[in-house]
C-alpha cells in the first residue's frame, strides 16, 4: 500500500522542485536517508518518487529496494546519460528516467503518466482459512469470488497453496503460470507481469493459480505482501485461499480486511478452529476474524451453540450440507453459485453480499464445459 502525493528527493538543482510545484500536485521533500525505512514491508511510501541521482547514483540501489518491496510505487529518476547507469536503473525496476539536460515537458509527461497509472484506491481482501483439510474452504472461497464477479467488478482469486492447490479445478481453469512465477521474479513484478500470469475463468474471476511443482529453491515469502498489495490496487475484490500452516499463512493475513476461518461439526475441526481463531484475533483484532460452519447438520451431536462456545464468538454463517452438489460442481469445473437453484448456492450468495456489503445480482449464464475427464488430461486425448 502507498500513500498519496509525490516524494521528492532533491539534488542541488532547484529547477526540479519548481517543475514539480508547477504541476499543482502535492509533494513532500524526502530526505535520502529515509529510503531504507521506506523499503520496510510495513512502510507507506509515496505513490510516486522523483529522485535526482545525477550527483548520487548510489541511490539507485536503495530506490530499487523500495521498488521491490512496494511494486506499486512509481519511480522517476533524473540522471546523466550513462549507459552503465541506465542498465543499473533497469535492473532496479526504475519506472521512468529523464536525462539531462532536463526537458521540462518530458519530466512533466513522465510524472503525469505515472500519476494516471498509479491507483488511488485499494480493493478489499478476503482470506479463507480452513481449520483442517476437507472442510470445504476452497469450495467456499471459489464460490464467494464467483458471486463477487457477478457484480461486474474485477475479482482476483489467489491460491496461496504454492504447489498442488485445487482452485484451478474448481474454476475450470488451465493455468500456464502460477504464484511461484510471481515469487521467483520479484524485480519483474508489476501489473503487466501479474496480468500475464493470471488464468481466465468462465465465471470472470481471474486466477493466480497454485503450481504443479514445488519451488526450485527457497521462497522469499515477503513477496506475498507485494503480490497482494499489487492485486488490491487493481482489483475491487481479492480472495485468498490460504494454507493452514507456514509463512504462506502469516504474511498474507496481514493484508486481509476479513479473515474467514472455515470449520464443520467434526470435533477435531472445531478444536482447531477455536485455536486458530484465538490466535488470529490476538494478532489481527476480533473485527477482522470470523468463523463459519460448512456442511451444517442440525442433527449433529456438536451443535451450533457448542461450536460458538468453543470458538468464543457467534458463528457468522452456516452453510447447508450438499456434498453431491459440491462434488458435481468440482467435476465440472463450474462454481455451484452459477446456478442459483439450491439452498447452498443461495446461502453463499447471502454470505458474499454480507461480506462485501454489496447487493449481488444473480445471473445464470451457461458457460461451456469440457467435462471432467478432459480437464483431468488438460483437454488432451
Amino acid at each position: 500500500m502507498t500513500a498519496g502525493g509525490i516524494g521528492l528527493i532533491l539534488g542541488t538543482d532547484p529547477q526540479v522542485e519548481h517543475i514539480v510545484r508547477s504541476l499543482g500536485r502535492p509533494y513532500t521533500l524526502v530526505p535520502e536517508t529515509s529510503l531504507r525505512a521506506m523499503a520496510a514491508p510495513s512502510a507507506l511510501p509515496p505513490a510516486l518518487l522523483l529522485a535526482d541521482v545525477r550527483e548520487k547514483p548510489r541511490l539507485l540501489a536503495e530506490l530499487g529496494a523500495v521498488r521491490r518491496q512496494h511494486p506499486n510505487v512509481g519511480i522517476v529518476i533524473i540522471a546523466r546519460l550513462d549507459p552503465k547507469l541506465m542498465l543499473e536503473a533497469m535492473r532496479a525496476g526504475i519506472t521512468e528516467c529523464v536525462t539531462e539536460p532536463i526537458d521540462v515537458d518530458q519530466l512533466k509527461t513522465a510524472l503525469s503518466r505515472l500519476g494516471t497509472l498509479t491507483p488511488t484506491t485499494r480493493g478489499e481482501v478476503f482470506a479463507f482459512l480452513g481449520s483442517k483439510g476437507g472442510v470445504g474452504t476452497t469450495t467456499l472461497a471459489v464460490n464467494v469470488a464467483s458471486v463477487l464477479a457477478k457484480t461486474g467488478e474485477p475479482v482476483l482469486f489467489a491460491d496461496l497453496n504454492l504447489a498442488y492447490g485445487d482452485a484451478a479445478l474448481y474454476l475450470g481453469a488451465e493455468p500456464r503460470f502460477s504464484i511461484i512465477d510471481a515469487l521467483e521474479n520479484p524485480t519483474r513484478l508489476d501489473f503487466a507481469f501479474l496480468k500475464n500470469i493470471l488464468a481466465a475463468t468462465s465465471c470472470k474471476v481471474e486466477l493466480l493459480a497454485s503450481a504443479d511443482r514445488d519451488p526450485g529453491h527457497p521462497v522469499d515469502f515477503r513477496g506475498l505482501h507485494n503480490i497482494i498489495d499489487l492485486a488490491a490496487q487493481h482489483y475491487r475484490y481479492v480472495v485468498l485461499d490460504v494454507p493452514r500452516s507456514g509463512r504462506a499463512v502469516v504474511d498474507p493475513l496481514q493484508k486481509a480486511d476479513a479473515i474467514i476461518v472455515v470449520s464443520n461439526h467434526e470435533l477435531s475441526a472445531v478444536r482447531s478452529a477455536s485455536h486458530i481463531a484465538s490466535i488470529l484475533r490476538g494478532r489481527y483484532g476480533s473485527a477482522r476474524v470470523s468463523v463459519v460452519v460448512s456442511r451444517f447438520d442440525s442433527r449433529s451431536e456438536i451443535s451450533s451453540k457448542d461450536i460458538e462456545a468453543a470458538v468464543g464468538e457467534r458463528i457468522r454463517q452456516t452453510f447447508p450440507s450438499d456434498y453431491r452438489l459440491a462434488l458435481d460442481a468440482l467435476n465440472k469445473g463450474r462454481p455451484l453459485v452459477m446456478d442459483n437453484h439450491t439452498k447452498l448456492a443461495a446461502t453463499i450468495h447471502t454470505f458474499a453480499k454480507d461480506l462485501a456489503k454489496i447487493a449481488v445480482e444473480v445471473q445464470t449464464d451457461e458457460p461451456k464445459s469440457t467435462g471432467f475427464l478432459g480437464r483431468l488430461t488438460g483437454g488432451k486425448r
